[in-house]
């Protein structure tokens, strides 16, 4: 019998369900606060993230998408950027490094 690995299935989702937490709670540590988006899948936008600026009564917004090992196609970029443009976001992507570490990577408007 030839039983082959498929990909998909929940093990991936749980993993990236994970990620998102770890980013989330990487954020409320830094003082911001952060809210999971929770939609369907194929959604652009994970989080979103509100940073006291050092401006009197401002706040930077990032929208954040999550990605383990950082895999964005051009379009996806491009969405994101757009999507973040309209309300005055700033677009990031989160991920892990090398040593496992998250990166946080803002992508140029």
């Amino acid at each position: 019998m030839n039983v082959s690995k498929t990909r998909g299935g929940k093990t991936p989702k749980l993993k990236g369900d994970r990620f998102e937490v770890e980013v989330a709670n990487y954020f409320r540590a830094q003082g911001a606060d952060c809210e999971r988006i929770r939609q369907g899948q194929g959604e652009i936008i994970d989080l979103i993230v509100v940073s006291p600026s050092s401006q009197i009564n401002q706040s930077i917004v990032y929208y954040v998408q999550c990605r383990l090992r950082g895999n964005m196609t051009i379009a996806e970029r491009d969405l994101l950027r757009r999507t973040a443009q309209r309300v005055g976001a700033i677009p990031i992507l989160a991920c892990k490094n090398s040593k496992n570490e998250i990166d946080i990577l803002a992508l140029s408007l």
